[in-house]
């Protein structure tokens, strides 16, 4: 089965920024960046980033500034977490109203067209169906769509938001934080989410690229395109910087999406802790009670009854294993008895 992957925008999604980014010293990430990289590949996930950078056909910088300013992102990455590896990079230097002549270019890389995510899934064998798009604008959620992926509209609480494109998109999920990118698809891991491949195909591509008006403001934006432009060919092997930040605080979660069943593991992890070392006990209690007494005790007659008791409540314990509270109840009532046994036993060797 293909990996499954993390689309993430750059600019504003990873890291801080606003306009148009490509001097490497003024890179900081998003807070919680690194974390949740690394949370995620542990989960088994590819990261990839996808950025329209149309600064590049603006003439406000070049390709290799935006090369630049991903390598100083992956290495305060790593210095924040030795996991946080980014394992490709795609950006899309064009515009269809580029000042430079090499870069007017409608591509389809550009979002909200979904080429830099489709480029990004033959290079590494990704599984779209199974993946997940994130980023601030509307135009990342659309490519994520367009491409077959789920969505997750992050709008940063602590950031103000760029003027970039306001494009009504709905997302399968909205979130502040970029941690609970994290705990949502660890949801979707426990309630078994897979979607449907098709899910998307009825989304009609759009006819036109973002208007004039969409990237007037001053964000960067984040796609490679594909096309023979020398853009093109470069932008395709390079990490991808979204620098504009598209945050639609209006925007909120699709209402008919599944809801995903959380299981809290942590007391029945403590609860099987506990039942191994009292299961340790009785087995150390029943090697005290076979060795020769020096004479008949009701007290050591009345706990061997009890252990017996005992053990079987354990045994019932595991049983009930996968219902908290049946399980919680009968460890509690196997804990008594155990007790019991235990001040029966020290009565007799008095």
């Amino acid at each position: 089965m293909n990996q499954r992957a993390v689309f993430f925008d750059r600019d504003n999604t990873l890291i801080v920024n606003d306009g148009y980014l490509g001097d490497p010293s003024r890179v900081v990430l998003m807070p919680g960046a690194a974390e949740t990289i690394a949370a995620l590949r542990k989960l088994g996930y590819a990261i990839v980033t996808v950025s329209n950078q149309s600064g590049v056909a603006r003439g406000l910088f070049t390709e290799e500034d935006v090369l630049a300013v991903d390598a100083r992102m992956d290495a305060l990455l790593l210095e924040d977490h030795p996991d946080a590896v980014i394992d490709r990079h795609e950006f899309c230097p064009d515009h269809p109203q580029a000042v430079v002549d090499a870069y007017r270019n409608n591509s389809d890389r550009r979002k909200p067209g979904p080429g830099m995510i489709l480029d990004a899934a033959r290079e590494l064998n990704l599984d779209l169906a199974r993946s997940w798009v994130v980023g601030d604008a509307g135009r990342d959620i659309q490519a994520g769509k367009l491409a077959g992926c789920r969505t997750i509209h992050f709008i940063p609480d602590n950031v103000t938001p760029s003027e970039a494109s306001t494009a009504d998109a709905q997302a399968d999920h909205v979130v502040q934080r970029l941690d609970e990118v994290v705990a949502i698809l660890r949801r979707d891991e426990l309630a078994g989410g897979a979607v449907d491949p098709n899910r998307h195909s009825q989304t009609p591509m759009p006819s036109n690229h973002p208007s004039s008006s969409t990237d007037s403001s001053p964000s960067t934006d984040s796609s490679p395109s594909t096309d023979s432009s020398p853009s093109t060919s470069s932008a395709s092997i390079v990490s991808a910087s979204t620098t504009s930040s598209e945050a639609d605080t209006n925007e909120q979660a699709d209402e008919h999406d599944p809801v995903a069943v959380t299981v809290d593991l942590e007391p029945i992890v403590a609860g099987m802790n506990r039942l191994e070392q009292r299961l340790a006990q009785t087995v150390e209690e029943l090697r005290r009670a076979s060795e020769p007494a020096g004479e008949f005790s009701v007290a050591r007659l009345l706990a061997g009854v009890l252990m017996g008791v005992s053990l079987a409540a354990l045994f019932a314990a595991m049983l009930y294993r996968d219902d908290g509270a049946a399980f919680q109840s009968i460890l509690l009532f196997a804990i008594f008895v155990q007790v019991t046994v235990s001040s029966l036993l020290l009565m007799a060797s008095r």
